[in-house]
């Protein structure tokens, strides 16, 4: 029975997947401290952030603040990948001719795959407008794909891998790391 049919039980794919969560960064040594949920995985997407929120408040739980402590390299490259997909949730089209929505732009099998590995079911591409959701999913595609990058923060083979899972080495893939590069050089230098 999944989240949405199991009445009784609202939370249950919610704390399976977190539980997925908090056991991959045991086993991998990975912070998930910024895993947070927002809601249930029934229901409507939360809203999306306000257009004001920077890529660095990506990590920091309400009343925390920024510079309390660095981001981790896989949060730094989620939070470039969104200012080059979405301008930080201000552009939300679906890209790529109607194949890819919501903050991180996730096309529907990246969604499903990372979704199956969280144990939860939510709805593509309803929920891609929760920037939680779409943090979740892309951090356990990485525990899939590119393991040893998220151990190592390789920031390259994370935004690589984001994009092309199988051929993050693409000639076509070159672009799209110097984009993602730049942001994180940007906001480096903040």
């Amino acid at each position: 029975m999944t989240g949405r049919e199991n009445k009784s039980h609202p939370h249950f794919a919610d704390m399976v997947g977190m539980a997925a969560i908090f056991a991959a960064g045991v086993i991998t040594g990975t912070s998930f401290a910024f895993v947070q949920t927002t809601e249930r995985a029934v229901g409507s997407p939360s809203p999306p952030p306000a257009a004001s929120q920077s890529a660095a408040s990506l990590a920091v739980p309400s009343g925390g603040r920024a510079a309390a402590a660095p981001l981790s390299a896989e949060m730094r490259v989620l939070a470039a990948i969104w200012k080059v997909e979405t301008d930080c949730g201000r552009n939300m089209k679906h890209g790529d001719g109607g194949l890819a929505a919501g903050h991180l732009q996730q096309h529907e099998g990246h969604w499903r795959r990372g979704c199956e590995y969280l144990g939860v079911d939510w709805p593509w591409p309803e929920d891609t407008a929760d920037l939680v959701k779409c943090r979740h999913v892309a951090l356990a595609n990485w525990h899939r794909d590119a393991r040893a990058a998220l151990e190592h923060g390789d920031v390259e083979m994370l935004a690589r891998t984001f994009r092309l899972p199988n051929d993050p080495f693409r000639k076509d893939n070159d672009e799209y790391w110097r984009k993602v590069r730049k942001e994180l050089t940007t906001e480096a230098q903040r």
